[in-house]
């Protein structure tokens, strides 16, 4: 008995000739690239509509090779079951997805993972960008400079070092606890203790 012969893949140029435009406004239309004349509603429509009857699908791991991108952005969280990493998670997730990114999600319970594995994974993987969420001890101060200073973008999030190469996004800590402070004491309440954590805790 023969196998049936496998189907040859998809191409771009396929798509191209079904829709009845040029490979170079298919490869536009599905990389959402903007020019200066833009392409129209119905261009658009016939390049998906293409897509969809001849099942193509752009080879992800093609494409990052010949951009030298991937549209990946590592996300490396000390402690998932915090709400505060939750929410942050949450948002990151969604504003990724929205600008037609993928996220790697790691939680390494601060298990020690050195900054030369996330350099590696970097370059293996071609990520784009690595964000870190609160203190890990994986990256420390010098962790994330070591990051920096070979390449990778990083941006720490509640969290800042004393080094302007590292970018950082916080919570403004201070407004916050006047808000809080006020909010008690219009409620009439005169003892009022303040809790923190160490100086790392992103809570």
């Amino acid at each position: 008995m023969k196998l049936a012969k496998e189907k040859s893949r998809i191409t771009m140029k396929d798509v191209a000739s079904k829709a009845g435009v040029s490979v170079a406004t298919v490869s536009g239309v599905l990389n959402n690239r903007t020019g200066k004349i833009p392409f129209s509603d119905q261009t658009r429509v016939k390049v998906h509509a293409a897509v969809k009857e001849l099942g193509y699908y752009i080879n992800e791991q093609a494409r990052s090779l010949r951009l030298g991108k991937s549209n990946t952005i590592s996300v490396a969280v000390s402690d998932m079951t915090q709400p505060f990493s939750t929410e942050i998670i949450r948002v990151i997730g969604q504003e990724i997805a929205d600008r037609k990114y993928h996220f790697f999600l790691f939680d390494t319970q601060n298990t020690g993972t050195a900054a030369e594995s996330y350099l590696n994974l970097f370059r293996q993987r071609r990520i784009d960008g690595i964000l870190v969420v609160g203190a890990t001890n994986e990256i420390d101060d010098s962790g994330a400079l070591y990051l920096v200073e070979n390449g990778v973008p990083l941006v720490l999030i509640e969290r800042q070092i004393p080094d302007e190469r590292v970018s950082c996004v916080l919570v403004d800590n201070v407004k916050g606890g006047y808000l809080a402070t006020e909010h008690l004491a219009s409620q009439g309440r005169k003892r009022i203790a303040f809790i923190t954590g160490t100086e790392r805790n992103i809570v």
